[in-house]
């Protein structure tokens, strides 16, 4: 009798590691089941997406100019049949094609203009971003470049170890006239006031010295801290000779180099000529019309309430 219930025991525990073993290995088989599966699906979506690239690549304009194609990629086709690549102008704008031909997009690129290398930056839309001041950061170093014949500044922040690569905001600006002429050399600049008195009863904007009684200051104002007391006429008048030896600029510049001066390290004036290479172009005003009341105000001021 012992030996016929140790003979059904051990009977039943086969029996229990038997079934055990079978469940063990269809699970095993199915593990291996789902991971071919998602493998074969990764595979799959992988080739779908490069069949879709690759159809989308067929099917681009070839036809010259700039285009975008199905997948949002920005290109410029060539008389030649193939994709531009590199630094390339179109219409106003400017972009930079990679090895492929697309344009790039929210990158820093070096890239040589007029025999110098800078820095720039390109946008969400592939094109080249004129005024980066909004991406430097608080601590950048900048440096001041005037170049007073074509009526111009350019503003360039450090690169490291690479200088003052980078263009960070052009400005137009009026110097002085033919016996008023501005000073030329190298300075460091200071700021002096948010409203400053300058001569034949006239005041400024954000004045910030250069040397001596040289300024950079807003177009003159007929009263002081008025920001409606405007002179039209110096404003219209910005772009070309037209101060008595300082640089005007528009109110929104003005405080630009006013807020910046302690990161200036050096602002030189010099001669030049309208024919300057600089590696952004001269900026352009709008006019100043008629008023109703005769009281005339400057349209990049922060300080007026649009």
């Amino acid at each position: 009798m012992k030996y016929f219930k140790r003979l059904t025991a051990f009977m039943l525990c086969v029996a229990v590691l038997s079934t055990f073993a079978k469940v063990n290995a269809a699970s095993t088989v199915a593990s291996s089941v789902d991971a071919t599966t998602e493998a074969d699906a990764t595979e799959a979506t992988t080739t779908e997406k490069a069949k879709t690239t690759t159809e989308n690549t067929l099917l681009e304009d070839m036809s010259v100019g700039l285009h975008k194609n199905a997948d949002g990629k920005i290109y410029y086709a060539k008389k030649n049949g193939k994709k531009a690549t590199g630094y390339k102008k179109v219409g106003k704008a400017e972009y930079y094609f990679n090895k492929s031909g697309y344009a790039i997009t929210k990158k820093w690129k070096y890239v040589k203009l007029n025999g110098t290398k800078y820095k720039l930056y390109f946008g969400a839309n592939g094109k080249r971003v004129t005024d980066v001041s909004s991406l430097m950061k608080k601590n950048t170093r900048y440096a001041i470049d005037v170049i007073l014949n074509k009526c111009m500044i350019m503003i360039y922040a450090k690169d490291g170890d690479k200088g003052y690569t980078i263009p960070v905001k052009a400005m137009i600006c009026s110097p002085g006239v033919k016996g008023h002429e501005t000073i030329t050399g190298t300075y460091k600049i200071r700021k002096v006031a948010a409203w400053h008195t300058l001569f034949y009863n006239s005041y400024g904007q954000y004045a910030t010295n250069i040397h001596g009684n040289f300024l950079f200051h807003s177009v003159c104002y007929t009263k002081y801290g008025d920001h409606y007391s405007l002179s039209k006429k110096a404003y219209n008048e910005l772009g070309n000779l037209a101060s008595h030896g300082c640089i005007r600029l528009l109110v929104k510049d003005a405080k630009w180099i006013y807020d910046h001066a302690g990161n200036v390290d050096k602002t030189t004036l010099r001669k030049g000529s309208k024919n300057t290479k600089t590696p952004l172009a001269k900026p352009t005003t709008k006019k100043i019309g008629k008023t109703t009341d005769g009281r005339y105000y400057d349209p990049t001021d922060p300080n007026i309430k649009k």
